[in-house]
């Protein structure tokens, strides 16, 4: 029984990533046209790596 649901979800989780992917990619392309608009955002992941990105283009 195990075994036969092994892979059942795995469909469902591979939307859900592609989903979060797009989502991350939109939020990212809105910062990147205004990064002067300060935006709420509760995903602290995506707010340190938008630093981290500012950062480096700011070192060029």
């Amino acid at each position: 029984m195990k075994d036969s649901l092994f892979g059942a979800a795995q469909k469902f989780l591979d939307g859900l990533v592609r989903q979060d992917v797009q989502m991350i990619e939109e939020e990212q392309q809105a910062y990147l046209e205004n990064q002067q608009r300060r935006g709420y955002e509760l995903n602290r992941a995506l707010v340190s790596v938008q630093k981290l990105m500012k950062s480096q283009v700011e070192q060029r």
